[in-house]
């Protein structure tokens, strides 16, 4: 049963660090083989030099050609090993990167679903959220936002909500909105088959207002181009926006 359990379930995150030092102490050993054998090198490479040099100094003849072959075959042989240690510092680095990557997956995953019991435990009982079907992450707000625009909305109790972007906190800041009557939501969005989906979907008070609003690419001060919304100001001027009462 513990083999099955270990195979379905991901690793733990003591489990993923062990692991990430093993490979991490590897890969340091390795290196440190790889500048041995590189320093290997380099002297059998000057030992030729100096014995070709010392030999025809006392002989006036170059050093015989098998003695040569000899001397080049061993270069080459710990050429071929530092070669294939580097493969398996590459191999281990790797590793190394895929554990990494792994563990913030993990990491990312606990965090989302212990914020998603608190979200629901925070929300029982809510007199105004009754609809708590939502659909987070990906594009979509996560837990933790939710959480924490719950309880500002629940706390702070706005009269007044812009919102960019229609999604997921549509849902939620909607049915604040029909809650509070005295709110004015209003939610910006440049796709108009969004807002048809989103509208089949769900259902929103007279309190909340989508304003469909095209988008452009656009520089601010010489900088580089980013999406903003034409003619945003002018349009919220004449919604009489929380921005301009």
């Amino acid at each position: 049963m513990g083999d099955l359990y270990g195979k379905v379930m991901p690793a733990s995150k003591k489990q993923i660090n062990d692991k990430t030092e093993y490979i991490k102490k590897q890969t340091d050993k390795l290196d440190k083989k790889i500048e041995n054998i590189k320093s290997e090198v380099s002297n059998a490479k000057e030992q030729l030099f100096r014995q070709q040099e010392d030999h025809f100094n006392k002989t006036g003849q170059k050093i015989n050609e098998l003695q040569i072959a000899e001397l080049r075959k061993h270069v080459d042989d710990i050429e071929k090993s530092v070669h294939n240690l580097t493969n398996s510092v590459n191999k281990l680095s790797n590793s190394l990167h895929l554990m990494d990557l792994q563990e913030k997956k993990i990491f990312r995953s606990t965090s989302e679903s212990v914020w998603a019991h608190i979200f629901h435990d925070t929300i029982q009982g809510s007199e105004w959220l009754k609809n708590k079907t939502f659909y987070p992450g990906r594009w979509a707000a996560g837990y933790p936002f939710l959480y924490a625009l719950y309880r500002s909305l629940n706390d702070f109790q706005p009269k007044s909500i812009l919102e960019l972007g229609l999604g997921q906190t549509t849902r939620m800041i909607g049915q604040y909105a029909a809650y509070q009557k005295e709110c004015r939501h209003i939610v910006t969005e440049h796709d108009s088959e969004w807002i048809d989906i989103f509208k089949k979907g769900f259902e929103l008070s007279s309190n909340t207002e989508i304003l469909k609003l095209d988008i452009e690419k656009k520089s601010y001060y010489e900088t580089e181009p980013s999406t903003a919304y034409v003619d945003f100001t002018e349009r919220l001027k004449e919604k009489n926006s929380i921005l301009y009462q």
